[in-house]
């Protein structure tokens, strides 16, 4: 079976059960990130799933307590910022101190540009039982890459 036929079944589970798979990306709706993959975790497969890990603290720390369960050894939540050409240039401009000794920063930037409702597509990022809103996603993504240490 390919990957074509995995997403075409729609069931998790499949993906997971596969022999010929070690490991699972997980890039979905963060509402939607335990039920698509739990089942992975279960079947001891390892995973990579985009930030955050669960859409609330009990749902994430039920995912971390499967994963050590079924001796799941890499659980990887990934933040998009990390891979980010700009945020890499800047890094690389830091780290030589080309403009000299920083002392402290101070960081200013724009929500996207939804106004005072949102969109039909976005729905979702009003609803804080979703766990997916302007400060867990992006928020989260780029406080990621500016605090992280290198």
């Amino acid at each position: 079976m390919c990957a074509h036929d995995y997403a075409k079944s729609q069931d998790p589970s499949d993906l997971a059960a596969a022999d010929d798979v070690d490991l699972v990306v997980c890039t979905v709706r963060v509402d939607r990130h335990f039920e698509t993959f739990s089942p992975t975790l279960k079947a001891g497969k390892n995973f990579f799933v985009e930030w955050p890990l669960g859409k609330n603290l009990a749902e994430a720390e039920e995912l971390l307590q499967l994963s050590r369960q079924y001796g799941v050894h890499i659980a990887a939540v990934g933040c998009q910022g990390r891979f980010d050409a700009g945020f890499r240039t800047l890094e690389s401009i830091l780290a030589e101190q080309r403009l000299g000794r920083i002392l402290s920063s101070t960081v200013c930037g724009p929500a996207p540009p939804e106004g005072p409702t949102l969109k039909a597509s976005n729905a979702y990022l009003g609803q804080i039982e979703i766990g997916g809103n302007m400060v867990t996603i992006p928020f989260g993504h780029f406080m990621d890459s500016f605090t992280r240490r290198r």
